[in-house]
């Protein structure tokens, strides 16, 4: 028995005694109470890798190479692009060192949404060539490229006096790369680029291992027929971390089948948890601006999920500032205005509360389901809630008709306007302070407070 670190091997001069080494070795374990993973042990072996290179009977022998191989400086890069009529496929190859040889470096396949289904067959060319260079900057940026495929894309689009449309953004795309078109009749690495457009990324999409530990490609697909079943708006999110940071996005899915992407970077540093409540509050806020009504989420993290449907609960004290703003946050009126309409006070109020309560409710008048507030000269001023306040300070102070005014000018001209809230002229100075033109363009006054008179000493030294 010969035993590394972890790693124990038995071995043995015969193979009749074999099982009999084995059963000591198993009693032995069981004597001192040890475990053994079942998923890493291997029995009857007959050849194991070690440090690269293949231990077998024959010998010690040369792991060979993997499928796929890092880029190599200074020779130029091959890329195979196949287009049908509904997907794409790219493979990216270099030369071995011999010269004969072609390796793969990447693959990539995609399905073409419903509107680029609709482009002609050079469009499509054009449109899985733009496509396939953005997936692939990172290559093709320090190579050059020969491009192999059925049609000329590039010849399409140098060729167009005055590009306009989505013709000028492909030819904006492709014009930081040194792309080259080469025709061949022969091509056998078109095999693999014909297979990928025939068999694109579905459901079942597993990625592939590749030479970038930090990275993780995510994957977001629809469900077929899914605007039969659901209607509403879909809202797909998800996060991914590495030793960079944690970044989130989300895709807004309209029933009519067009997508709304976004992404963001968070700047500190959270838990796996918090990052994707963090994704889950960044889907809602884009679905809350684009006034959607009705909106099915999906996630594939169970906690976040359950959670959200209250089936758990929720312990853990950085995430329920997450959990309590994903429901959303009761405006500061919410206690005025119930006890307004049912007269009840809240659960957790004393006295001197519920006394402060009946105060402020008397300044205050329900019509309906909107909250107004009477002045001294028996105006109505109409309470709105923290969102709205933000939107009524930016468009007062920024918008159209805005004048930059300072905070205090841009409370009262916000209550001039009609509305109101409890920290309003706070608030303003502090949106005043946040905003970036104010603080470039506005007036740095360095002037003394009163005006400087010279003056004469009548000897050195006596100031």
């Amino acid at each position: 028995m010969e035993v590394y670190v972890d790693d124990i091997i038995i071995k043995s001069k015969k193979a009749e005694d074999h099982l009999m080494d084995l059963r000591k070795l198993f009693e032995r374990l069981r004597k001192y109470n040890l475990k053994l993973n079942p998923a890493k042990c291997a029995f009857g072996a007959p050849a194991g890798k070690l440090l690269g290179f293949i231990v077998s009977k024959k010998g010690i022998e040369i792991d060979p190479p993997p499928v796929l191989v890092p880029p190599k400086l200074g020779r130029p890069l091959i890329m195979y692009l196949s287009v049908l009529d509904g997907a794409v496929g790219c493979v990216l190859g270099q030369h071995d060192d011999s010269g004969r040889k072609k390796q793969a470096i990447y693959y990539l396949s995609k399905k073409f949404t419903q509107y680029e289904a609709n482009y002609s067959f050079i469009e499509k060319n054009c449109c899985a060539l733009a496509w396939a260079a953005q997936k692939l900057r990172h290559y093709l940026l320090s190579h050059t490229t020969y491009l192999i495929s059925g049609s000329d894309p590039l010849k399409y689009l140098l060729e167009r006096p005055m590009p306009t449309g989505r013709l000028a953004k492909w030819q904006m795309i492709l014009s930081e790369f040194d792309i080259c078109f080469t025709s061949q009749k022969a091509i056998k690495g078109q095999a693999i680029a014909d297979h990928l457009a025939e068999n694109p990324k579905d459901d079942d999409y597993q990625p592939l291992h590749t030479y970038f530990p930090d990275e993780k490609v995510l994957f977001v697909g629809a469900v077929e027929d899914m605007s039969e079943q659901c209607p509403e708006w879909i809202l797909f999110f998800d996060c991914a971390a590495n030793s960079y940071g944690v970044g989130i996005g989300a895709v807004l899915v309209s029933p009519k089948e067009r997508h709304y992407p976004g992404a963001a970077k968070l700047q500190f540093a959270c838990t796996n948890n918090m990052a994707e409540y963090e994704t889950c509050i960044f889907g809602l806020k884009m679905a809350l601006e684009m006034e959607v009504k009705e909106l099915i989420a999906f996630s594939d993290s169970d906690l976040l999920v359950h959670q959200m449907l209250k089936q758990w609960v929720t312990k853990d004290s950085k995430i329920l500032p997450y959990h309590y703003n994903s429901f959303g946050k009761s405006p500061w009126y919410n206690d005025i205005k119930e006890f307004i309409k049912t007269g009840s006070y809240p659960p957790d109020a004393s006295t001197n509360d519920k006394g402060f309560l009946r105060r402020m409710a008397s300044k205050f008048f329900l019509n309906g389901e909107v909250l107004y507030k009477r002045t001294s000269d028996l105006n109505l001023l109409r309470c709105i809630d923290e969102d709205e306040a933000q939107y009524m300070m930016k468009e007062v102070h920024s918008g159209v008709c805005g004048s930059h005014m300072n905070g205090h000018l841009l409370a009262k001209k916000i209550m001039r306007t009609g509305y109101f809230w409890l920290t309003m002229e706070r608030d303003c100075i502090d949106f005043v302070q946040r905003c970036i033109k104010c603080q470039l363009h506005g007036d740095v006054i360095r002037a003394p407070p009163t005006e400087l008179h010279s003056m004469i000493a009548p000897w050195p030294c006596l100031m």
